[in-house]
């Protein structure tokens, strides 16, 4: 561990070039421009002959490969228009694939052909294939490549039992080194550029472990015990993290400055691929069980913030991000196809306003487009008996007493930066009510005031029938009150007056009170 931060310390110097947005800053323009609204606006399914597999982006090209494992072949997809533009046949069975975008070059990882298949991405020619890799023809797996160091990490198994992690000069195609590590069949390798550090999964059914390998020593570092097979795993360099898809229904989150743990995401399912978005700061896995999809995941909080579903029964497998266009590419080879999803922020296209009436059931459905479909929340006080889920469904029976005006606000939020806010104003209406009394004593001769008081929504209109006392008046106010006073005649003494008072806000039925006023 002292030796990786002595070598991170003495790496400070090199341009910090990653995440993918920030190498694109530093390589040559590519010859179409790049922006969120080039995507494609919707979902792109591209039917596949084989059995689509592992997937790579070069965000220089906005190219995707994607290997055949029946074919033994990679299709070559443009992202921006989501189509196929080539079919390149490699060697057999490839499982892994890995671009330098640095150099245009693609790797290929053959597994029954114990070989690495090198593609030139201007061409989509193959110019070499490296072979001797494994101690048999079934057990070359996972690849990664160092576009500071053109140094390509191929994972292996080259004996009995026995993992390592080869290394390949890009410039020549040659093994420089092999790393060996405790054991188990290869499952994955991720590289950090920034550090310079190399992280290798292996498991099946021997241990279950991440070895930690230090660039510019070909040393093991550190080797994490896993308590199952590892189903992925992938680097973010502009955080320093690194993510190990578990076989269970979880993600792990490591820091690569200690290699400890430092967070836990629930993905609901068998998590297989996993794949980082530097620029957005977003986790990507394909879910294989339950809801099969793509979780999307916040690095900051290790929370799964959206999901895209995935129309593939046995679940996807592959997953890549596009930093220039905020695009996913997903294998699916239960369906033999390769899904193009562009991502969307969410935008709310409902109105802001809506009307209940207490005592009803009632219903607003907010809406709101991007992919993935958001989630809705809500800051601020609703009336009892009212709630927004997260579907954005608001209703619910608003409880007596609850009329009035409530000032909200509607969050869509779906994993994708920003998240869509709303000020919203649910007025709740209710009917008119008399909430005092229906008598009241005044004394004949000194002078009295007595409030009628009504509840609803808008406040109601109140009016009155019936004779009152000489010098007594009623007065009906705009607030939902009105006001019996004046002085009682000496000569209505002993008298009883009886009036009508209806109060009337043109919601539901109007109020009534038969109302008594006794003078003393």
């Amino acid at each position: 561990m002292a030796a990786r931060a002595r070598n991170r310390a003495a790496r400070s110097c090199r341009p910090a070039i990653f995440g993918a947005g920030l190498l694109l800053a530093l390589l040559p323009a590519p010859a179409t421009g790049l922006n969120a609204a080039a995507g494609p606006a919707a979902m792109t399914t591209i039917s596949v002959a084989g059995n689509p597999y592992a997937v790579a982006i070069d965000p220089a090209t906005d190219t995707a490969y994607v290997t055949d494992r029946t074919a033994g072949a990679v299709t070559v997809i443009d992202v921006a228009a989501g189509r196929v533009t080539a079919t390149i046949p490699v060697g057999p069975y490839p499982t892994a694939v890995a671009v330098d975008p640095a150099t245009d070059v693609v790797y290929v990882v053959n597994d029954h052909g114990d070989s690495v298949s090198v593609i030139d991405g201007a061409t989509n020619a193959v110019t070499q294939t490296i072979t001797g890799l494994a101690a048999r023809a079934d057990a070359v797996n996972g690849v990664a490549v160092d576009p500071v160091t053109d140094l390509v990490y191929v994972g292996v198994a080259v004996g009995s039992g026995e993992g390592a992690v080869k290394v390949i000069d890009g410039a020549t195609g040659t093994v420089t080194h092999t790393i060996t590590g405790p054991g188990g069949f290869p499952l994955g390798v991720a590289v950090d550029p920034v550090t310079d550090t190399v992280y290798a999964a292996f498991g099946s059914f021997l241990p279950n472990t991440v070895l930690v390998i230090d660039g510019p020593t070909n040393a093991v570092s550190t080797t994490i015990a896993l308590s199952g097979p590892p189903q992925g795993i992938a680097a973010d360099p502009v955080t320093g993290t690194f993510y190990v898809a578990n076989y269970g229904e979880t993600v792990s989150q490591y820091s690569g400055a200690t290699d400890v743990l430092a967070g836990t995401a629930s993905v609901g399912g068998l998590p297989r691929g996993v794949a980082a978005n530097p620029d957005t700061g977003t986790i990507y896995a394909t879910v294989a069980i339950s809801s099969t999809g793509v979780s999307l995941i916040d690095e900051a909080t290790a929370a799964v913030t959206g999901r895209v579903p995935v129309a593939d029964p046995a679940g996807p497998v592959g997953v890549a991000a596009d930093p220039a266009t905020d695009t996913l590419v997903v294998t699916a080879p239960g369906v033999n196809s390769v899904f193009v999803i562009p991502l969307h922020a969410p935008v709310i296209d409902s109105g802001g306003q809506a009307r209940f009436t207490a005592g009803a059931a009632s219903r607003f459905t907010v809406h709101a487009t991007g992919t993935p479909a958001p989630a809705f929340s809500q800051t601020g006080r609703l009336p009892a008996g009212v709630t927004l889920s997260r579907q954005g469904i608001l209703s619910g029976t608003p409880r007596p007493g609850t009329g009035g005006i409530y000032h909200i606000t509607i969050t869509a939020a779906n994993g994708v930066s920003p998240a869509a806010t709303q000020p919203f104003t649910l007025t709740v209406d209710q009917a008119p009510a008399f909430t005092s009394a229906n008598h009241a004593v005044f004394t004949a001769g000194i002078r009295h005031r007595y409030t009628v008081r009504t509840s609803g929504f808008p406040a109601a209109r109140i009016t009155e029938q019936g004779r009152l006392p000489h010098g007594v008046r009623f007065t009906a106010h705009q607030n939902g009150t009105a006001t019996i006073a004046g002085i009682p005649a000496i000569s209505d003494r002993g008298r009883s007056f009886v009036i009508r008072i209806t109060a009337s806000n043109g919601i539901g039925r109007a109020a009534v009170q038969r109302f008594t006023l006794r003078v003393r």
